[in-house]
């Protein structure tokens, strides 16, 4: 029988014995899941707590940043990045996922700077600390393994949540198992949290008042584009000839799908709009010959952002394919309406807040994963519509163009987004005052 971890108390013991169940009970379909993902090979190991220590070499004196989700792991490469313009120590990021170590690595970072978090048992744990020898391990919105949590703390490893975030129904579940959570929170050495509402739930679950941060939420930390390219923008359609055309609808980062249905709402639309204008910005570029084609399919002329005409002695086109990058923040700023693409279809959704800074509603589908909460946040405050299906797409559109609410969403969105200003810059104080 497990030995009692007096420190964190019964829940431990209970862990310990539960843990080994529950895993190979799942593991069937853990391992399902990876194959079909492919690469699964690659850094396997890992996922058992053996590294290599001629490509993975311990640290010493760095901090190991953990980030599961495909959000979660946006904000690791951030504070990462951030945390490297500061300090000279090292920051290896950590994750449980596939996906999240191909996004770490399309970030620009280094193999040995990135690496699987073995599966939640003791020893498992235990070989990756003693061989990393981390000062401070932290996780992303969300609390660390028990097994992991125990063994940092054994090993006298700091532990910190940075951007806590967690949800109402989970609050609940949490409070429900207070009397057998607290030891695992009281144990956290610090807790970055987005607002001082916040702070209850963690006081309650036994933090240290004195261990909880104020640093605000990093997903809200979203700049308004520079003046200079929403102007550039603007010339951009003048000189096409389309500097009259109104109102404005863009759907940004599209995914397969959502094109054809943004031109359904285009050509629904226009008899009660003659000069409306599609914008459509496909998340992957390289689509833009068979969203050509599409366009041409459904009857719509279209052209392209990269060869628009200087002059506007031809047609002129329904949909406007913006196959340029970087420019995406400054069309939202022009745009009356404004769809998030990878929302309908595709499951995960794309930065909601963009738009919302520019004082855009943004519409979105059901599928928002990787930034559930913001949009959360946002339906909540009014600053966001969400459709369950395709038909609503036209709804909201025409709504958003015929009841325009710029001024009125720009106000909340302020009071919304300010208390977050510098959120980046402050988890990583935070960070760096853990390893001072």
């Amino acid at each position: 029988m497990a030995r009692v971890d007096h420190s964190l108390g019964l829940a431990a013991a209970f862990y310990r014995i539960a843990f080994p169940f529950l895993f190979f009970t799942l593991a069937p379909g853990w391992l399902a899941k990876m194959f079909q993902r492919g690469g699964w090979q690659e850094k396997f190991g890992e996922r058992l707590g053996l590294y290599d220590s001629t490509t993975v070499p311990a640290r010493h004196d760095g901090v190991l940043l953990h980030a599961v989700s495909v959000g979660e792991m946006l904000l690791g490469i951030r504070i990462a990045k951030s945390f490297k313009t500061f300090s000279t120590k090292s920051l290896t990021l950590t994750t449980t996922t596939t996906t999240g170590m191909a996004q770490a690595a399309a970030a620009g970072f280094y193999p040995s700077d990135r690496i699987y978090l073995p599966v939640d048992f003791a020893t498992c744990q235990r070989r990756m600390f003693r061989h990393l020898q981390p000062q401070v391990f932290a996780t992303v919105e969300s609390m660390p393994w028990p097994n992991l949590l125990r063994e940092a703390r054994k090993l006298g490893i700091r532990l910190a949540v940075l951007n806590a975030r967690v949800s109402p129904r989970s609050q609940r579940r949490y409070l429900a198992l207070r009397r057998f959570l607290s030891p695992y929170f009281a144990a956290l050495d610090a807790v970055g949290i987005s607002t001082l509402e916040d702070a209850v739930f963690w006081q309650t679950m036994g933090v240290p008042k004195d261990k909880i941060h104020l640093t605000g939420n990093i997903k809200f930390e979203v700049s308004p584009p520079p003046l200079e390219l929403i102007e550039s923008l603007r010339q951009v359609l003048a000189a096409a000839g389309l500097a009259n055309r109104h109102p404005i609808i863009i759907g940004g980062s599209t995914f397969p799908g959502e094109e054809q249905i943004l031109l359904m709402a285009h050509k629904k639309l226009r008899p009660a709009h003659p000069n409306l204008l599609t914008l459509i910005a496909p998340r992957h570029v390289e689509r833009a010959p068979e969203i050509c084609a599409e366009a041409r399919k459904a009857g719509c002329a279209i052209w392209r952002r990269s060869a628009c005409p200087s002059t506007s002695n031809r047609s002129q086109p329904d949909v406007l394919l913006i196959d340029t990058t970087g420019e995406l923040r400054g069309w939202y700023a022009l745009a009356d309406a404004v769809f998030i693409g990878k929302s309908l279809h595709a499951r995960g959704g794309q930065n909601p807040v963009e738009p919302v800074v520019v004082g855009r509603r943004p519409i979105f589908g059901p599928h928002m994963e990787n930034f559930s909460s913001v949009a959360t946040d946002l339906i909540n405050a009014k600053l966001a519509i969400q459709i369950s299906s395709e038909a609503g797409v036209f709804d909201a559109l025409d709504h958003e163009i015929r009841s325009p609410q710029n001024e009125v969403v720009a106000a909340r969105a302020s009071a919304l987004l300010t208390p977050h200003k510098n959120a980046t810059l402050k988890t990583t104080r935070l960070l760096l005052d853990m390893i001072s």
